[in-house]
């Protein structure tokens, strides 16, 4: 939770050493999800700085191409004086300028969201906190964020008010915020219209989008689909947490009841796709089996039912719970860019994805630890560890789905740039792939490159790593398919024994 008049959650981060001379960890089981992006590296936002931190970030695309994402600075992730920061990026997220400070009041100013207006206004919408929250207000710029002008208070029927998502600007030219506070014995969401460019904010313009009994729904976030239906994922603190989806067909004069999902969420973003039916929905995922508090996308499309079977997993760090939060933005073509913070790492990170990674085919998986058995394919490498006390460990381990960590190839020696760890897969043939999946040594840094050729004798770097540490399969994607007969994963530096955790391919097929 945001703040501390809701039931909050413990965190709790173990940290585990592993040695390979005792007895390796039991399998834990095949992942539910895994992890996939571009081969575009992962990118720091914000840091933090002596006792300070970023927290709860949200990004925007600016009229004038720049990246902006506002995010709250405090020394805790609730209840100290903090304020409202803002980094810069001019090159579509790889670097980011100084910090800005944006709203610095006498109350802690809290979970900050930027929004672009069509005629490239931007707002920024916060709550303050005082021992519990107080009001939400908005200030703007028209100057692509280089100054900021007088703060609007947001009236509310409610007596008082947060808020966790951004402004949206409707076909019909209204603006509307998401709003929760306190209903009738539960918090309830609510929006408020603004029909002056969000220069007022009447409480009379306020409307319920969602309640229900025995349930706190918060952190709600809104998009219009077509005009006049405006969707809204609601995040609820309930006996089961499960989330709720509310719908409005008149511009969000009116809600249907909200419907609870099977899924549950902190904090949801969406926004849908321009130019075609495709909705983009995120969240962090409270009690997500993989532990943490993920970062979670689903691709949905109008008309589509409901089915959180689809999502996948964009960032995870099991160490923590207190993250996640994500903001993202459509980038030029399909890239995708979600920003997210980790209290762990003590950072606001950035990752890119494409719009097809989370919604597309990607082949079909091949099987390669039963192709091994039945002499389909060879592996040839120095990583023969075997232990008597857990099968799944020695070269199979890399091939059979599992990402546990003793389900793993391991080279009983450390690698090195003179002595380097090798894990060669011949495929006996050629194969169009789609995507290949790597993910070395769980839980320790390594250094290493992944290569393919078609022949065994032209060979294409096709992902490098340095000083890795890992946790999930990373994806390479061929958006045509390539032909490949050999893969090769290459480790030059480890942090104790080399390891190769997992490789995955994804043949297209006729």
């Amino acid at each position: 939770m945001k703040a501390a008049f809701m039931q909050r959650v413990s965190f709790v981060a173990a940290a585990v050493s592993l040695w390979l001379f005792v007895v390796l960890l039991t399998p834990a089981g095949t992942a539910l999800a895994e992890v996939r992006h571009t081969n575009l590296s992962d990118v720091t936002v914000a840091g933090a700085s002596g006792s300070l931190q970023p927290y709860f970030p949200d990004i925007v695309k600016a009229g004038n191409g720049d990246l902006l994402v506002v995010y709250y600075w405090s020394d805790s992730h609730v209840g100290g004086n903090g304020k409202i920061m803002m980094k810069r990026s001019t090159d579509g997220g790889a670097t980011w300028g100084a910090a800005q400070t944006v709203i610095d009041t006498t109350y802690d100013d809290r979970d900050p969201s930027i929004a672009a207006l069509a005629d490239g206004t931007l707002l920024v919408s916060w709550f303050t906190y005082n021992g519990g929250p107080i009001d939400v207000r908005v200030i703007r710029s028209t100057d692509n964020g280089a100054t900021w002008g007088s703060t609007v208070t947001v009236g509310t029927n409610m007596p008082w008010a947060a808020t966790s998502s951004k402004i949206i600007e409707l076909s019909n030219g209204d603006l509307l915020i998401p709003l929760y506070g306190p209903g009738s014995g539960n918090q309830q969401a609510t929006v408020v219209r603004s029909t002056d460019q969000g220069a007022t904010w009447p409480s009379s313009s306020e409307t319920v989008m969602g309640y229900s009994y025995g349930s706190h729904l918060v952190e709600q976030a809104i998009a219009e689909l077509e005009n006049g239906h405006i969707r809204g994922l609601i995040r609820a603190s309930s006996a089961d947490n499960l989330a709720y989806e509310a719908n409005s067909y008149d511009y969000g004069v009116s809600w249907d009841p909200p419907v609870k999902l099977d899924v549950k969420m902190h904090a949801p973003e969406l926004f849908r796709i321009p130019g075609d039916d495709r909705i983009f929905q995120a969240w962090s995922e409270y009690q997500h089996p993989i532990g943490g508090r993920p970062v979670v996308v689903r691709m949905g499309h109008l008309g589509e039912a409901w089915n959180a079977s689809q999502s996948r997993l964009l960032y995870s760090n099991k160490q923590t719970s207190d993250m996640g939060y994500s903001s993202t933005v459509l980038l030029e073509d399909d890239v995708l860019f979600t920003v997210y913070y980790d209290s762990q790492k003590q950072t606001i990170g950035g990752t890119y994805s494409k719009i097809g990674d989370f919604e597309g085919d990607f082949g079909v998986k091949m099987d390669l630890a039963g192709m091994v058995r039945s002499s389909a394919i060879t592996v040839t490498t120095d990583m023969q560890y075997t232990d008597p006390n857990n099968p799944a460990t020695g070269p199979q381990g890399a091939l059979d789905g599992n990402i546990a960590y003793g389900s793993s190839a391991f080279k009983n020696a450390a690698a090195t740039a003179g002595s380097p760890s090798t894990y060669k897969i011949d495929l006996q043939g050629s194969h169009t792939i789609r995507a290949l999946g790597v993910l070395l040594k769980v839980g320790y840094a390594e250094t290493a490159d992944v290569k393919v050729s078609p022949d065994g004798i032209h060979w294409e770097t096709v992902q490098t790593y340095a000083n890795a540490n890992m946790s999930h399969v990373d994806y390479k994607y061929f958006d045509s398919g390539i032909p490949i007969r050999y893969v090769q994963v290459t480790v030059t530096a480890s942090s104790g024994w080399a390891g190769l955790n997992e490789i995955q391919l994804f043949e297209l097929v006729p």
